[in-house]
C-alpha cells in the first residue's frame, strides 16, 4: 500500500477562471484532495478572461493555490489575439484593415509554427522554478494537465533529478491535434519530439477517451498499460433534484459555452430559418438559447433568427447548469471540418448530467458514440442543413405532441465526477507502486 502522497498539479487554467477546460480539474480536485496529504495547484493568474468565483466554492480551504504571473507575455498575446481576424469596421481606412489582418496573420503564424509547444512557455518556466521546493518529499505526485501543453514541460523540468511520480493528463491532443496542426513540417517534428520526450519520462499517461489512448499507442509506441482512461464527466451536485420540467408554450434548445474558434452556428441557423418559413407552430414556439458568448461573426449569424434567438449572455457555471436542466434539448456543437475521432467535449457529459435530450451536430467522433450509446440524443452531420432541419422538426413535433423527449438516464453513474475521481485515484496509487 503506497504512502499518502503530496499532490502537485500543474495546469494553466483554474478557478476563478471559467471555461470548459477548467471544469475537469476543478471537480477532480474537489473529490480527490481529501485522500492526499496535501494538494497544491500551480496555475496562472487570470487576466482579462471570463471569471466565475463561485467555482472556488467547490474547493476545500486545504487546497493550496500557487498563482504564477506572466503578465508581460499575456499583454502581448492579448494585443495580438484581439486584432480582428476579419476586416475592421467600415469607417477604418483600407490601410488599417490590411495592417490589422496582416498583424493577425503574423501572430497566428508565430503561434502555430514557432512557439513550442505553445505561447505559454514563459509561464511554464516560471511555474517550474517557483514550485521546485515543493518536490522534496519522495511521496510527491506531480500531475500536469494540458492544453496548454507547456504545463507538461514545467512538470518535466521539475522531474529531472528528483524522485517524484509524474502523471501526464491529456484533455486534448498535442502535436497531432487536428485543430491546431502546424504548417511548418520542421516545427511539427520538433513539437512531436517534445511530446515524445515527456511521454517517455512520465510514469503514467491519462487521457479522456479510448481513441486518444489508441492514438498515443500508434504514434509513439507507448505501451497500453501505461495509459489510463478517465472521461470528462458531470457533477451531480451541479444540478437541482430531477423533476418534471415546468410546462411552457415554448421549446428551448440550449447551448452552453462559447461559439468561436472555428465553431459555427451557420448550418443550424440556416435550418431554423427554413423551418420558420414553412412551419407556423415552429416559428411561434421554437427558441434557440445561448448561455455564453459568441464571436462578432457568430452574433451576426444568430441575429438573423430575430425573436427566435435568446441571448442569456455569460452566466456562472451553477446558473448555466440550472438553465440547461430546464431546457427541452441541449445543442452539442463542434467543428464541421472535424476535430478527430477521439474528440469528446466536456459539455457532452454536462448535458448527460442535466438529463436533457442531446441534439448533436457533430462529426462521427467519440462524443457521437457517447450520445448514441445511451441513447442520450440524436447525432446529425454538422454541415448537412437538410438533415439538421429534419431532425429538429421531428424533435419539435414530438414535444408538441406530448411533452419533451427524455434521454436514457446515466443510472449507473459511470460519467459522474465522484466515480471518475475514484478511477483516477486508482491510477495514482498504481503509479506510486510502480515508482517503488
Amino acid at each position: 500500500m503506497p504512502a499518502t502522497p503530496h499532490i502537485l498539479l500543474f495546469l494553466h487554467d483554474f478557478p476563478p477562471k471559467a471555461g470548459g477546460g477548467v471544469m475537469r480539474w476543478t471537480k477532480l480536485t474537489r473529490y480527490m484532495q481529501a485522500w492526499a496529504r496535501s494538494w497544491t495547484v500551480v496555475t496562472a493568474e487570470p487576466y482579462r478572461e471570463q471569471l466565475d468565483p463561485s467555482l472556488l466554492e467547490d474547493l476545500s480551504p486545504s487546497v493550496n493555490i500557487l498563482r504564477v504571473r506572466d503578465r508581460r507575455l499575456q499583454r502581448w498575446r492579448d494585443r495580438l489575439r484581439r486584432t480582428p481576424a476579419v476586416a475592421p469596421p467600415e469607417h477604418a481606412s483600407p490601410g488599417t484593415r490590411r495592417d490589422s489582418g496582416r498583424l493577425r496573420s503574423f501572430y497566428l503564424a508565430v503561434r502555430n509554427n514557432i512557439n513550442l509547444p505553445d505561447d505559454y512557455l514563459g509561464w511554464a518556466l516560471q511555474a517550474a522554478w517557483k514550485a521546485r521546493r515543493l518536490c522534496r518529499d519522495p511521496n510527491t505526485v506531480v500531475i500536469s494537465s494540458g492544453p496548454p501543453h507547456s504545463a507538461h514541460l514545467a512538470a518535466f523540468l521539475l522531474s529531472l533529478g528528483r524522485n517524484v511520480t509524474w502523471i501526464m493528463d491529456y484533455r486534448d491532443g498535442w502535436a497531432h491535434n487536428p485543430l491546431y496542426r502546424r504548417t511548418c513540417r520542421m516545427c511539427f517534428h520538433a513539437d512531436r519530439a517534445l511530446e515524445r520526450l515527456c511521454l517517455r519520462r512520465c510514469k503514467k499517461v491519462v487521457v479522456d477517451t479510448e481513441g486518444k489512448k489508441e492514438e498515443l499507442t500508434t504514434w509513439y509506441g507507448i505501451a497500453p498499460h501505461k495509459i489510463g482512461v478517465v472521461a470528462n464527466g458531470y457533477d451531480p451536485e451541479d444540478f437541482p433534484p430531477r423533476r418534471e420540467k415546468a410546462t411552457t408554450d415554448l421549446f428551448h434548445l440550449t447551448y452552453t459555452g462559447n461559439i468561436q474558434h472555428r465553431r459555427t452556428s451557420k448550418y443550424l441557423v440556416e435550418a431554423i430559418l427554413r423551418l420558420k418559413q414553412r412551419h407556423e407552430r415552429f416559428r411561434k414556439c421554437f427558441r434557440l438559447r445561448l448561455v455564453g458568448d459568441a464571436s462578432p461573426e457568430e452574433r451576426a449569424l444568430l441575429a438573423q433568427l430575430e425573436d427566435t434567438f435568446i441571448d442569456e449572455g455569460y452566466r456562472s457555471h451553477r446558473d448555466a447548469m440550472a438553465l440547461l436542466a430546464q431546457s427541452d434539448a441541449a445543442w452539442l456543437l463542434e467543428f464541421p471540418q472535424g476535430g478527430g475521432a477521439s474528440l469528446a467535449p466536456g459539455k457532452t457529459y454536462a448535458y448527460l448530467g442535466a438529463g436533457v435530450f442531446v441534439f448533436a451536430t457533430i462529426h462521427d467522433c467519440h462524443a457521437a458514440k457517447v450520445v448514441r450509446e445511451g441513447p442520450y440524443g440524436v447525432v446529425v452531420a454538422p454541415d448537412d442543413v437538410a438533415a439538421i432541419a429534419a431532425a429538429l422538426v421531428e424533435l419539435f413535433e414530438q414535444w408538441e405532441a406530448g411533452g419533451r423527449r427524455l434521454p436514457q438516464p446515466d443510472d449507473e453513474g459511470k460519467y459522474s465526477r465522484p466515480h471518475l475521481a475514484k478511477v483516477y485515484l486508482e491510477i495514482v496509487r498504481e503509479s506510486m507502486e510502480q515508482a517503488g
